[in-house]
């Protein structure tokens, strides 16, 4: 189980500090997926329960609306399907192991 406190994660091996504040967390199978509140556009990372990084969020590709893009807002993790909604009310779907985003939708 993790814990969310401003820049910190807490995990039961310890902290991950950010120099930006979480905006949200969540954990499944001892990996953590992590939305930072900044203004970039590539905020969502993904750690192991031990803190290595295993990807950052990569470009949408423009064959599955990638022209714009804008910071990510939430992010869920279930059963192995990762999926972020950004600002704009798309859901984009990815590869938990790599960070490619797989698929979007619109959801507002």
């Amino acid at each position: 189980m993790i814990k969310v406190n401003g820049k910190k994660i807490i995990t039961n091996t310890g902290e991950l500090l950010f120099e930006k504040n979480v905006m949200e967390a969540v954990e499944e199978n001892d990996i953590i997926v992590i939305v930072l509140d900044t203004d970039e556009h590539r905020n969502v990372y993904c750690y192991t329960i031990n803190h290595q990084l295993l990807w950052q969020i990569e470009k949408i590709p423009v064959e599955i609306g990638g022209t714009e893009e804008c910071t990510y807002v939430s992010v869920g993790l279930k059963n192995g399907v990762c999926r972020v909604i950004d600002f704009w009310g798309r859901s984009f779907v990815v590869d938990i192991t790599n960070g490619k985003v797989i698929s979007m939708n619109i959801v507002k």
